[in-house]
């Protein structure tokens, strides 16, 4: 859907950049993102947000500690067309290390040294909705939305984490 809108869009025509942003979620603070994009932007290809890191397998925790964030990123337009404009034929949700969060990582990695990507933003951007792969009966108890209070912890904790280290992708 993003190659045809890209391709087809007459106000993408117009455009420097495009947000591309989940249906699934709704973005909590979306005001606050997209004034740091704004700011941020400004001759960057790319703007994204990855995980990369070995803390979590270190303290023990089963939280994956190594993806790019497929809900929110922001591309150049142009870049897009030459570069990512096929992405989705490296994606397949269906086989382990081949989603999109994997893709973007892959693309972090590669280009973490190359000042026209940004692959941190410096707000923890904020979600609601329920987390995660569900079933029908675990969405009706509810637990799993992500505004819940040990969500809005971690989330403050990662944000404060942004601040004092932000080079650091945790």
């Amino acid at each position: 859907m993003i190659k045809e809108g890209v391709l087809r869009s007459k106000k993408l025509k117009e455009c420097t950049h495009f947000l591309k942003i989940t249906g699934r979620y709704a973005m909590v603070n979306i005001l606050t993102i997209t004034r740091e994009i704004e700011k941020r932007a400004n001759n960057k290809v790319f703007m994204g947000d990855i995980k990369d890191t070995r803390l979590y397998e270190m303290i023990g925790s089963k939280n994956y500690g190594h993806w790019g964030d497929s809900r929110f990123w922001v591309c150049q337009v142009e870049y897009y067309k030459s570069q990512m404009l096929e992405c989705y034929l490296e994606m397949d949700d269906c086989v382990d290390g081949k989603w999109a969060e994997h893709y973007l990582l892959n693309m972090a990695r590669r280009y973490k040294q190359d000042k026209r990507f940004i692959f941190r933003f410096r707000n923890q951007v904020l979600f609601n909705g329920i987390a995660g792969m569900r079933t029908s009966k675990d969405l009706t108890t509810g637990k799993f939305r992500q505004n819940s209070f040990s969500i809005k912890i971690k989330c403050q904790i990662r944000h404060l984490m942004r601040v004092l280290f932000p080079k650091f992708w945790f």
